[in-house]
């Protein structure tokens, strides 16, 4: 396994400082775009775990020029009531006449958490009837929308999620089933891999960008989730933003405004380059 420590060090001292970006002409304001106001929505993951990491404040970073600040809807205790908490995040962003919602984990308390049942079969139609009741939420969202798809959190800490509350692997894979067949009926939804990310993120496997003429660095498990390995840590917070914007580019790329978010500057600006 490559350590991280050392070659962020390594990376951090080898690159030239790219050059500042233009100042968007008045054809590429992101008030013309897809990103004049961009709203993120769901729960600990999407909110940065109550850290100074927020999805919204990573992707504050990568619109270049003057723009609206991303507003944070996500909020900490959405599990404690998904239901009412996505319908208040949904209810805001249509108030505010969002143009661009980004929820990696609004779905998330909708597939976990204790569900009726005496039988494997009767649990996973509990959990797809809640599950619906998300999507249902969701729906009422017309702009550009981005979602995250359920992960595998089974590794992580009991005490933070139980058990009785994790979705069996069938149960999972019926949930992003549906969660598929939804999404593609609607052009304006994009599903985000997140299971695939989470899965990486925890299997120490997830690449991080190259530096300049540096290899790729893997980063190690211990240092991509926090103890409870239900939140990635800061840095892995940074690179899922990171692959965010990667996906929003490829997605939007006929959009005038570019995102851009340099990992590496983010990761040394919160201080994290140790």
């Amino acid at each position: 396994m490559i350590r991280l420590a050392p070659l962020l060090v390594v990376a951090a001292c080898v690159v030239q400082a790219a050059p500042a970006q233009p100042r968007p002409d008045d054809s590429t304001k992101p008030s013309d775009s897809r990103y004049a106001r961009v709203y993120t929505i769901g729960a600990s993951v999407t909110a940065g775990a109550g850290r100074d990491a927020s999805l919204a404040a990573l992707l504050d970073r990568a619109i270049p020029g003057d723009h609206a600040p991303v507003q944070n809807l996500a909020s900490m205790f959405f599990f404690a009531g998904p239901t009412p908490s996505a319908r208040k995040q949904v209810d805001r962003c249509l108030h505010d006449k969002a143009t661009l919602v980004v929820g990696l984990d609004a779905l998330f308390w909708f597939a976990y958490g204790r569900v009726s049942g005496e039988t494997e079969e009767a649990r996973t139609e509990s959990r797809l009837v809640r599950f619906r009741r998300g999507l249902r939420e969701m729906e009422r969202l017309t702009m550009p929308f981005v979602i995250g798809d359920i992960p595998d959190m089974r590794h992580a800490d009991p005490r933070m999620l139980p058990p009785h509350a994790i979705p069996s692997p069938s149960a999972l894979a019926a949930i992003n089933r549906a969660l598929a067949k939804w999404a593609a009926g609607r052009e304006h939804v994009t599903v985000l891999p997140v299971a695939s990310w989470a899965k990486k993120l925890e299997g120490g496997t997830f690449k991080l960008p190259p530096r300049g003429k540096a290899e790729p660095i893997v980063l190690p498990k211990e240092r991509a989730m926090s103890p409870d390995r239900l939140h990635p840590s800061r840095v892995g917070q940074v690179a899922l933003a990171h692959r965010v914007v990667q996906r929003l580019r490829k997605r939007f790329a006929d959009e005038a405004v570019e995102l851009s978010l340099d990992f590496w500057k983010t990761v040394e600006a919160l201080g994290l380059l140790r």
